[in-house]
């Protein structure tokens, strides 16, 4: 699956288990793995898809306007996720990109086993999949509860993008979807 990378509330959202995806952990649900990385900015994405027993790869090989992608193979019965993050993909978008694309392993993860739906992914679904692992993504990067807690210590804008490891652009949105903007 190849997407690009834009802003659902995790707190709120609960995360279907499917328990091969997350193979080191399987008896976790995978919101249970990533609770905890969710509580300190700026969050550790790459800690984060290492815990839910995933790849990631910077790859410069990856095609001229696909900044990010996610695939499935099955290795030895065992079913393995690799994130590829293209080198080329500027440094300030990396971490946006990565969630979006673990967004789309969490979220959509049937997709990938099903040709029906991938069609239908690549048809009517594929813009509505792709909010909701922008809305996802966001969630993932500026968690809430992080945001308003550093907001209310100091709201400056430079702050906030130093601490969160993000673009203005995004963090003004977040602010303005989170009602401090």
């Amino acid at each position: 699956m190849i997407c690009s990378a834009g802003p659902a509330t995790l707190v709120a959202m609960t995360i279907p288990y499917t328990g091969s995806l997350f193979a080191p952990r399987s008896d976790m649900p995978a919101e249970a793995i990533i609770r905890p990385f969710l509580q300190r900015a700026p969050v550790d994405l790459a800690g984060m898809v290492a815990a839910l027993g995933m790849g990631l790869r910077l790859q410069a090989r990856l095609p001229k306007a696909t900044w990010g992608q996610i695939s499935r193979e099955i290795r030895g019965g065992r079913e393995i996720f690799t994130i590829e993050i293209s080198a080329r993909c500027p440094p300030a978008a990396r971490r946006y990109t990565l969630a979006h694309e673990l967004a789309h392993a969490l979220l959509h993860r049937s997709m990938f086993e099903d040709d029906a739906e991938y069609e239908a992914y690549q048809g009517s679904a594929h813009k509505r999949m792709e909010r909701q692992a922008d809305r996802f993504a966001a969630d993932l990067v500026m968690p809430a509860p992080l945001v308003r807690e550093e907001f209310r210590a100091n709201p400056s804008l430079a702050h906030l993008v130093r601490t969160f490891d993000v673009s203005e652009a995004a963090m003004r949105i977040r602010l303005e979807e989170l009602g401090l903007g």
